[in-house]
């Protein structure tokens, strides 16, 4: 039997009438089975023996949307628009990503993760963009990708792709990250993905949601990529 790779995934967190629950929107799920991958779903948890542990089991690792990073993860000033998520999320995530950003384990960061990226790596973030209604509530809009990127590579020979957003944050044009670059804008300059600018690693964070897209030729191409970068990795890791 082919060996598939596990995508370890992180979970969001929800406290109702005194019970705790993890959860991750399926179709993150869907998208890493349907390129044939397996999902890991990891925890929120203060245990980092438990974090590095499940990061073993690791061929690839998604990094979700959800709500806002607590300001002091990127030294950000005051925001009123700041939706803060759960402090064990938030804290669980940042322990995740940094330990990954210092492996060659592959990164997909979807939405909050592409800002969970750039943070970790020690980018910053917009608290809250101008035109933040025009990204936000699953709107559809235009994304350009920048020539010579990895982004480019794995969606061919489109210029724009049109794609789904919800989010009133971005990663800084200014400070998206150490030894990363910015290889998608929208229309009216705000950052949709960065990627690391190393040769040999898939690092790359979006900030639309491609698993929300009714077209999934593009999205596919891009978890495609996403699983066989880990599919590599595994191999590399048995050797």
């Amino acid at each position: 039997m082919k060996k598939k790779a596990i995508i370890l995934v992180n979970t969001d967190i929800e406290h109702e009438n005194k019970r705790t629950f993890y959860s991750c929107d399926n179709r993150y799920i869907d998208c890493i089975s349907e390129a044939g991958a397996t999902a890991l779903l990891v925890p929120c948890t203060a245990s980092e023996e438990l974090l590095s542990r499940s990061l073993e089991f690791a061929d690839g690792i998604l990094f979700t949307g959800g709500r806002d990073y607590p300001l002091e993860c990127y030294n950000g000033k005051g925001c009123p628009e700041l939706n803060v998520m759960d402090v064990a999320r938030s804290s669980s995530d940042i322990f995740l990503a940094k330990s990954v950003l210092s492996s060659r384990i592959p990164v997909l960061g979807i939405c909050a993760g592409v800002q969970l990226i750039s943070i970790a790596n020690g980018g910053s973030l917009l608290c809250h963009i101008n035109n933040s209604e025009a990204h936000s509530g699953n709107v559809l809009h235009n994304v350009n990708i920048m020539d010579g990127t990895h982004l480019k590579g794995i969606l061919g020979d489109k210029q724009v792709i049109e794609v789904v957003s919800s989010h009133h944050q971005a990663v800084s044009p200014d400070a998206p990250g150490l030894n990363m670059r910015i290889s998608a804008f929208a229309h009216d300059g705000t950052v949709e993905a960065v990627e690391t600018s190393e040769k040999e690693r898939f690092l790359l964070g979006l900030q639309w949601h491609p698993e929300r897209s009714v077209e999934k030729t593009d999205t596919m191409k891009i978890f495609n990529a996403f699983v066989a970068a880990a599919l590599e990795y595994a191999g590399r890791k048995r050797l």
